[in-house]
C-alpha cells in the first residue's frame, strides 16, 4: 500500500507539470485560404485556455508533421473541406499512419470539419473510417427547424447519451447545424454522436427530383467519432460553422468544447498504475511466485485511474473482468472494488479464486473496453505445474464408498475364512 501511495504522488506530480492533455499540448491547425481564422477566435482562445500551443498552416503548405521520423505535433485540427490537395506530410496516408502509428507511446488525436463544399480528397479519406458522406453541394434540410441553412436540432434527442463523449447539455438550448450527413456502418470502433433530426433529409440541388434523397431521419449522421486500437481518436464533422462564434443561445460551445476534450485526450482516458497476483496463502505484499500449483487459491489486483482534465483520480466501475485463459479462457472472473486499498487518487479493484484444475502455461488478462475510453489491455504469463507425487491427497473424501466396499469385502473374507477353519 506503501509502494502504491509512492505511485500515485509521483504521477500526479508528473502531470502537474505537463499539459492539460494527457497526450500532449502541440496542435497543427490546417486552414483553408479562404477560410477566416477570427471565425473561430472562441474556439482557439478556449484552446489556449487549457494549455495547448496552436500553430497554424495552410492546407498546401509544408507542415512538417514529421522529423527524423518523430511527430513534431501531438494533436491535428483540420478546417479545409475545400481543399483538393494537402501537402504532402498531410495525405490521407499520412494522415491515417499519424493516428494508428504505434512509434510512440502516447496516443493522437484529429478533429476534422467539412462543410458542404467538401472536397472529393475528404469523402475518400472517411471511407477510410466507414463513413460515406453525400456529394458536393448537398445539405441538411429540415423544414420544420423554420431555417433551410441552418437546422435547429434537439440536443436532448439527438446527441448521444453517452458522458465519455459529451457531457449532459442544456435541453433548453438546440444545436445549430449547416453542412452535409454522413452515413456510418456498425462498425465497434464508431461511434455517432450527432444524428440528424427524423424529420430531416439531406438535399442536393443537383441530384434529380425522382431520386430520393441520399440518406433522411436519424440514418443521417452529422458528427461521429473513433478510436482505434492503439487510443487514437479521430472526429468527423459534417459542419464547419459548429466550431464558428456563436452566441449562448444554442448549444455548439459546449458541444464542440466536450469534443475537443475527448479528442484530445482531456477525458476518458484511462490507465493501469500497477497490478499484482500471488498466492492467497502468502498473504499482502508477497512476489509473484515463479509457478503455481493446479487449484491453488490465487489472489489479483489491479489499480487502475481516470483522467479528468486536471488530475489523475480513481476510475470507477462494476465490470471489470480478469480472464484465466489458455488458448481459450478457463475462467472469467469479475473484480470487484478493494474499498480498503481505494483512494480518491485510485481504484484498486481485486479478486481471490482457485486456479483452473490443468496445468500449463496460462495468461492472465484484464481486457477493459467500453465506448469513450481508451482501450486498457494488461497481460501477465503464469505457469500452473500438476501436483507432485507426494502432494497428492491420502484421503479421498468421494472415494468412501469405495473404502467401504474394500473393507467389507475384506472383514467378510476374514470371517469366512475363520468359521471354515473352526469346523
Amino acid at each position: 500500500m506503501r509502494l502504491l501511495s509512492s505511485l500515485v504522488v509521483l504521477c500526479n506530480a508528473l502531470s502537474a507539470a505537463l499539459a492539460r492533455s494527457s497526450s500532449g499540448d502541440r496542435v497543427l491547425v490546417v486552414l483553408d485560404a479562404a477560410q477566416d481564422q477570427a471565425s473561430y477566435s472562441h474556439f482557439w482562445s478556449s484552446l489556449q485556455e487549457r494549455g495547448f500551443e496552436l500553430t497554424f498552416r495552410g492546407a498546401k503548405e509544408g507542415a512538417a508533421l514529421y522529423e527524423y521520423d518523430a511527430p513534431m505535433f501531438d494533436h491535428i485540427i483540420l478546417f479545409a473541406p475545400s481543399a483538393k490537395a494537402l501537402s504532402s506530410d498531410l495525405s490521407p496516408q499520412r494522415l491515417v499512419d499519424f493516428l494508428t502509428s504505434d512509434s510512440t507511446a502516447k496516443a493522437s488525436g484529429i478533429l476534422l470539419a467539412l462543410s458542404s463544399d467538401l472536397s472529393e480528397l475528404w469523402r475518400d479519406f472517411a471511407r477510410e473510417f466507414s463513413l460515406e458522406f453525400d456529394d458536393r453541394g448537398s445539405s441538411l434540410v429540415s423544414h420544420s427547424s423554420g431555417n433551410l441553412s441552418a437546422v435547429q436540432i434537439d440536443t436532448s434527442y439527438s446527441v448521444t447519451t453517452n458522458a465519455h463523449f459529451v457531457a449532459r447539455l442544456p435541453p433548453a438550448l438546440p444545436l445549430q447545424y449547416n453542412g452535409v450527413v454522413h452515413t456510418f456502418t456498425q462498425l465497434p470502433l464508431l461511434t455517432n454522436i450527432v444524428r440528424a433530426p427524423p424529420e430531416s433529409y439531406s438535399r442536393d440541388p443537383q441530384r434529380a427530383s425522382d431520386e430520393g434523397p441520399f440518406v433522411s431521419g436519424e440514418q443521417a449522421g452529422l458528427i461521429s467519432a473513433m478510436q482505434t486500437l492503439n487510443n487514437g481518436r479521430i472526429v468527423f464533422s459534417g459542419s464547419l460553422d459548429v466550431f464558428a462564434n456563436c452566441d449562448e443561445s444554442v448549444a455548439n460551445s459546449a458541444l464542440v468544447g466536450d469534443l475537443s476534450r475527448w479528442t484530445f485526450h482531456e477525458k476518458a482516458v484511462l490507465r493501469v498504475l500497477t497490478r499484482s497476483h500471488r498466492r492467497l496463502i502468502d498473504g499482502e505484499g508477497a512476489q509473484p511466485p515463479s509457478e503455481y500449483r493446479v487449484g491453488e487459491e490465487m489472489a489479483y489486483s489491479i489499480a487502475l485511474q481516470e483522467y479528468n482534465g486536471k488530475d489523475w483520480v480513481a476510475f470507477e466501475a462494476t465490470d471489470i473482468q480478469l480472464e484465466v485463459s489458455m488458448l481459450t479462457p478457463h475462467l472469467r472472473i469479475t473484480l470487484p472494488k478493494d474499498t480498503v486499498q481505494s483512494t480518491s487518487d485510485v481504484g484498486v479493484y481485486s479478486a481471490q479464486f482457485a486456479l483452473p484444475d490443468q496445468h500449463g502455461v496460462f495468461t492472465l488478462r484484464v481486457d477493459y473496453r467500453r465506448p469513450g475510453l481508451t482501450w486498457t489491455t494488461i497481460k501477465d504469463q503464469i505457469s500452473i505445474t500438476p501436483l507432485r507425487h507426494n502432494e497428492y491427497p491420502r484421503f479421498i473424501t468421494g472415494a468412501i464408498p469405495y473404502y467401504a466396499g474394500a473393507s467389507s469385502v475384506s472383514l467378510a473374507l476374514i470371517v469366512f475364512a475363520s468359521l471354515w477353519l473352526r469346523q
